[in-house]
């Protein structure tokens, strides 16, 4: 169980990630290197998933439910990333990954068009039941907490 001073943190939502991106490979039938960097020019970036030849990026967010106001900025700044990468890689597969269908609807207007226009594919990956639950779990003991604050 999450302690209280740990209640807000995303431990469980980032222990999700490699989940994810192993389910990813079998999808898309390509490794997946975790928090690799990539150089974009004169910086760079980790996406939470990138391929050895640099064909796919993928980006993943962890929640069940409909996004509040910190993941809605997670997925922008998430999406500024992938279109960053698409600047120096255009031919790459970008890929934002979600374990939930509501999370993955609560992006909508301007910014769902702007996914769509610029070919950044929203994917639900279905994880372990038991570890979607302990996401969920988490979920209402940070909300909890926050309320708390």
């Amino acid at each position: 169980m999450i302690e209280r001073k740990d209640a807000s943190s995303s431990k469980v939502q980032v222990g999700a990630e490699p989940l994810v991106l192993k389910r990813l490979e079998i999808e898309l039938g390509v490794e997946l290197d975790r928090q690799r960097r990539v150089d974009l020019g004169d910086s760079w970036v980790r996406p939470d998933g990138a391929a050895p030849d640099n064909s796919v990026f993928v980006e993943v967010l962890a929640r069940i439910g409909k996004l509040k106001g910190g993941q809605e900025r997670k997925v922008s700044t998430d999406a500024l990333k992938l279109l960053g990468l698409r600047e120096f890689y255009p031919k790459a597969k970008l890929v934002l990954a979600f374990v939930d269908q509501q999370a993955a609807d609560s992006i909508v207007g301007w910014k769902a068009a702007l996914l769509q226009r610029q070919g950044i594919e929203r994917r639900i990956v279905e994880i372990d039941p038991k570890y979607r639950a302990l996401i969920s779990e988490t979920q209402v003991k940070q909300d909890l907490f926050t309320a708390d604050r």
